[in-house]
């Protein structure tokens, strides 16, 4: 054999050795991109969901600042409205307190006074809570007429039913 030959041989075997390891890194290494894009790529899609959810909740929330925007509009046109009648407008809310106590409703308010929803509603909670408080108010007094607490007991060195003193 020669000399050139002995070298050669494992040389070669040697270099194929090398060309193996290096082309299994790089499978290795594919492989791992592969995974990662597959990763990245269902990263993409559900944040193109999102997106497209949230340009969902954005029109919705675009649609109700435009109603907002109009109420408020057409609450501000009234407003002009009632102060260039120099406080006109005051009897539609005496009307509807009226008609609060009559027991009218909402849209009893809305149609008739020409109130807006809200303002009715407004409306009706003030006067319930304020009937609550005058109803609240009286049964108090009328019990401290009587000599009782408010709570239905009576005070010390009084009998239900006896004058003071007896």
């Amino acid at each position: 054999m020669d000399y050139n030959m002995i070298i050669f041989i494992p040389a070669m075997c040697g270099f194929a050795a090398l060309m193996i390891l290096l082309w299994w890194r790089q499978e290795k290494r594919l492989r791992s991109a592969r995974n990662e894009a597959g990763s990245l790529s269902k990263e993409v899609e559900d944040m193109r969901h999102a997106l497209s959810a949230l340009c969902t909740g954005a029109r919705g929330t675009g649609g109700h600042l435009g109603r907002i925007d109009r109420e408020l509009l057409r609450i501000g046109e009234r407003q002009d409205r009632i102060e260039r009648q120099g406080g006109a407008g005051q009897s539609e809310y005496e009307r509807a307190v009226r008609m609060i106590r009559a027991g009218a409703g909402v849209d009893e308010l809305v149609e008739q006074c020409g109130l807006g929803r809200a303002e009715a509603e407004l409306l009706l909670r003030m006067q319930s809570a304020q009937a609550a408080t005058s109803t609240g108010a009286a049964s108090v007094a009328a019990a401290a007429e009587r000599g009782e607490r408010a709570d239905g007991a009576t005070r010390v060195g009084r009998q239900p039913g006896r004058a003071a003193g007896m």
